[in-house]
């Protein structure tokens, strides 16, 4: 049973064509979309009570609707498991931003032992520290690697794809349009790797999620010709994006998995990314660069060498992702982690 918002993260407007406050089966699940003024304590305990389930599990630290109100309630079902994913919301990239606010609610979390007894979902050792970092060693922690959907297209096609649209280099960013993702220093490596180059592209691709910081960066890019920028699209049209980029960008302050590094990687989209993330040492497997922040040349260096790759090392840095890519969504150990985390 999923239970969630009327609208993605942003939005003003909800979803269209859907029926909101109904439970909708979709066979292997059945899932709810909520008006915002049904988000509230009284509905998710009845919830609870209706569904009598034995885990329940929440996707985000500081969401006061799908966290914190959830949380509340956990005493009064004392023998349901509560599951918590953080997300890399507790990681030094995300609690510098706001960090007044984050420490306090921290605190205070920690006063009224909010987090008592609740099972804690890592992505991996690292996200696990990070949990310790907070709410101490005294947690429950489970350690389980995200789990990553399959590319709909075939090596072969995208290849031809890729192949067939060389002559104009495009970049890609797909994420959350927020500081956190550093979209500004991406703007002006890309502008500096790109100044005498011609037929390149970048498209910036997600979730409006600071709407002034959002207007920022149609200002940057107002006097820029070959950089786009658009808020979310619908998933059915990633395997189009993906199969027209060339390299996917994400300089990110703070990555606790980023799913849509391997996503990237599945289409064939070798990745420039910041040493902020899990994936690491990505030019020993050739489907990649992961670089430090603070060292903005080699951002643009990178850039520039992509911009001049010739066509045939390209393709195989496209094969080597999708092949990388590949063997990372098949691992059974990732398996054998959930059986673990959901028993």
């Amino acid at each position: 049973y999923i239970i969630t918002g009327d609208r993605d993260l942003g939005d003003e407007r909800p979803f269209f064509e859907i029926e909101f406050n109904k439970w909708k089966d979709m066979k292997s699940f059945k899932v709810i979309y909520l008006t915002r003024d049904q988000q509230k304590l009284s509905v998710f305990k009845s919830f609870i009570k209706e569904i009598n389930p034995s885990i329940i599990y929440l996707n985000s630290l500081f969401s006061f609707t799908f966290s914190l109100q959830p949380l509340w309630l956990k005493k009064k079902f004392p023998k349901i498991k509560f599951i918590l994913a953080p997300r890399g919301m507790l990681g030094r990239g995300s609690l510098e931003l706001k960090k007044r606010k984050k420490e306090v609610f921290i605190g205070l979390a920690r006063l009224i032992k909010l987090y008592g007894g609740i099972y804690w979902h890592a992505t991996n050792e690292k996200e696990k520290k990070e949990i310790i970092n907070s709410f101490g060693n005294q947690t429950n922690i489970i350690i389980a690697d995200n789990l990553s959907t399959r590319p709909e297209v075939s090596l072969s096609e995208i290849k031809e794809k890729k192949a067939d649209n060389f002559e104009m280099k495009r970049f890609l960013f797909v994420g959350r349009i927020s500081r956190v993702k550093n979209v500004e220093k991406l703007i002006h490596w890309f502008v500096s790797a790109t100044n005498r180059f011609k037929n390149v592209k970048l498209d910036i691709i997600g979730t409006i999620e600071d709407q002034p910081y959002y207007n920022e960066m149609l200002t940057l890019i107002s006097n820029a010709e070959n950089i786009s920028i658009c808020g979310a699209i619908h998933p059915n049209k990633l395997k189009e994006i993906y199969s027209n980029a060339h390299f996917f960008c994400l300089p990110t302050r703070h990555e606790n998995y980023g799913h849509v590094i391997i996503e990237a990687l599945s289409y064939g989209c070798p990745a420039i990314i910041s040493q902020r993330t899990p994936w690491r040492n990505l030019q020993e497997y050739n489907v990649g660069w992961d670089l430090p922040l603070d060292k903005p040349e080699q951002f643009i260096s990178v850039m520039e060498e992509c911009i001049e790759m010739d066509k045939e090392r390209y393709l195989k840095m496209a094969e080597s992702a999708y092949k990388f890519a590949q063997e990372h969504i098949n691992r059974e150990d990732i398996t054998d982690a959930y059986r673990k985390l959901l028993s």
